[in-house]
């Protein structure tokens, strides 16, 4: 009985209770199909909490109670479950108009009332402008502009890099329920690669968010983005080991140039061939990043070249050796020279054979054959040169003896007798 004539009190101050509400103190969005706990938390005791539309009272809970449906106009909202520890009763959103109201008053015992207003929330339709002139190059000014519509509540738009840069904006208030949001920024060549993204925050939380997609910044490449290493030498027809990475948008062609230690006359180099020029000790050698009729050169980096050591087959060299004669004046000096010349000759076909027989082993044993080759060479020289003394000695005694009998004491005295110049004297006057 007590219930019933409370409600039937409820219904006579509709009119009232509806006037109470017009202005609520809060205003409490829910997205459709979402569920709403509605809490009463007017400080002290709480006595009395109900629930309406603008044309009657739908739920109502009193302390110590659950909650009762009065009105039959609840198809809108959905009783889920309530609470009455912390008196409270969640609601689920079927289907309400923007335009309509859920309105929700809380009272105590000493008569103090909260009051909420609960409104659908609607996502705003989003719009994206782009105002700036593609392709976007280093230190060009990027504009674009996002719009949000017909959005209940209110939406407020930020801008996201997604390298976490900050930049300059500024709104616009449509009307009521629209905004539209520009933002500007001088774009650096960072900025190249990076995502762009317009948010839409409503009732505090992000509910929708376009896309700009990934920034496309043109950039040419300084000395300073050139990184550039090299092997420090090479071999004369070996390839230059070379790297060379350069940030640029679009790619930097890549190329590589060499000049002489004390040159500032730059070639072409192809790494990719066999090193074929004709240096002195060492060179420089740099890389050229390219972007149209754009270039650069990085710093160089000095390189060592090394002749290729090639390996020589030794040779042979046959001597030919002329004997002199010996005088006629003695045939047995002319004999021994004679016997001495035979001698020589068939040392030497002797050494020329063993020579060449060393050196096809030489040429079998590889390196260390040149070194025994050398050797050998060398012990041949030598007795070449000790069969030329011999000669040479025994041409000296041959001598000596042809003096010694021509000229003996004998004869040489007799070669002075004064009866044998009157004698010769005596015949050439006659």
């Amino acid at each position: 009985m007590i219930y019933k004539s409370i409600l039937i009190a409820l219904m006579m101050q509709k009119s009232q209770v509806l006037a109470q509400l017009d202005i609520p103190e809060t205003i409490i969005y829910v997205k459709e199909g979402a569920n709403q706990r509605i809490r009463c938390n007017i400080p002290g005791s709480k006595k009395l909490l109900r629930v309406s539309t603008e044309e009657q009272i739908l739920f109502v809970k009193i302390k110590g109670s659950k909650t009762t449906q009065v009105g039959s106009g609840s198809e809108a909202w959905s009783l889920v479950d309530d609470s009455i520890d912390d008196f409270s009763i969640n609601l689920e959103l079927i289907s309400m108009s923007p335009e309509k109201a859920l309105l929700v008053s809380c009272d105590n015992d000493s008569g103090d009332t909260i009051k909420y207003d609960i409104r659908l929330q609607k996502e705003p339709l989003l719009t994206f402008t782009e105002e700036s002139t593609y392709p976007l190059s280093e230190n060009s000014l990027l504009q674009m502009s996002c719009s949000a519509e017909d959005s209940v509540p209110k939406p407020q738009i930020r801008w996201e890099f997604s390298n976490g840069r900050t930049f300059n904006t500024s709104i616009s208030q449509l009307s009521s329920e629209s905004l539209k949001s520009t933002m500007s920024a001088k774009v650096t060549r960072q900025d190249n690669g990076v995502g762009v993204q317009c948010v839409v925050v409503q009732n505090n939380e992000s509910v929708k968010t376009k896309d700009f997609g990934i920034l496309d910044v043109q950039f040419k490449p300084a000395k300073s983005d050139i990184v550039f290493s090299t092997k420090p030498s090479l071999v004369h027809g070996e390839k230059l080991t070379a790297q060379c990475t350069v940030s640029s948008n679009p790619p930097a062609d890549i190329s590589y140039e060499i000049a002489l230690k004390t040159s500032e006359i730059w070639q072409p180099l192809d790494v990719n061939e066999p090193f074929s020029y004709e240096l002195h000790d060492q060179a420089k050698v740099r890389c050229v990043a390219s972007v149209g009729e754009y270039r650069v050169e990085s710093n160089f980096d000095m390189i060592s070249v090394f002749t290729k050591q090639t390996t020589t087959t030794p040779t042979t060299t046959t001597t030919t050796r002329r004997t002199t004669a010996a005088r006629p004046s003695s045939s047995t000096i002319g004999e021994k020279v004679k016997n001495s010349e035979l001698t020589t000759g068939a040392g030497t076909t002797s050494a020329d054979s063993e020579t060449e027989t060393a050196n096809l082993e030489v040429e079998k044993a590889g390196p260390r054959g040149i070194i025994l080759s050398i050797i050998g060479v060398s012990c041949f020289l030598g007795f070449v040169i000790f069969l030329f003394f011999i000669r040479r000695c025994l041409q000296d005694r041959q001598g000596d003896s042809y003096k010694t009998e021509e000229t003996n004491p004998d004869e040489a005295v007799s070669l002075h007798d004064p009866e044998l110049e009157a004698h010769k004297k005596k015949e050439y006057f006659m």
